[in-house]
């Protein structure tokens, strides 16, 4: 990877500090792609410079998020190699399935979201909010 390449992180949360961020994401993708390639997963290693984050939440929420909470969650899902049974299981269950049915069809006919149960419409209205604030990025960014 020789190429500037840039992450654009669109969270409708706020996100930690950019640079914690970035090394979180960093270390997330490279073991991913580890799985996946090793080799490509070497090269990798190497372009960490290359790798950059436009990290706009702070300008939408005026907050970051404390990521020291989701660490030990980050270190168990590298730590994880593959689904467990009751993941598959819920993956595959009713509920999970009519859910992702029901956003998929809200998706593509929004006059539904009032018919949704109160947490999907919640999910879908805080989605649509962020989708249709202009957010005025600094000049920075303008490149990007």
């Amino acid at each position: 990877m020789t190429t500037k390449q840039i992450i654009f992180v669109p969270g409708k949360n706020p996100k930690p500090e950019p640079a914690l961020h970035r090394a979180l994401l960093w270390r997330t993708l490279a073991e991913g792609v580890s799985r996946a390639d090793s080799a490509v997963a070497d090269t990798l290693q190497a372009d960490y410079a290359q790798f950059h984050l436009v990290g706009w939440n702070y300008l939408y929420y005026h907050e970051h998020k404390d990521a020291i909470g989701d660490i030990p969650w980050i270190d168990a899902l590298i730590n994880k190699h593959g689904p467990t049974e009751q993941d598959i299981r819920d993956a595959h269950s009713w509920n999970s399935w009519l859910s992702r049915f029901l956003l998929t069809l809200a998706d593509h006919l929004p006059w539904l979201i009032r018919l949704l149960p109160e947490e999907m419409r919640s999910t879908a209205n805080e989605h649509a909010a962020i989708l249709i604030t202009p957010i005025m990025l600094p000049a920075k960014f303008a490149g990007y």
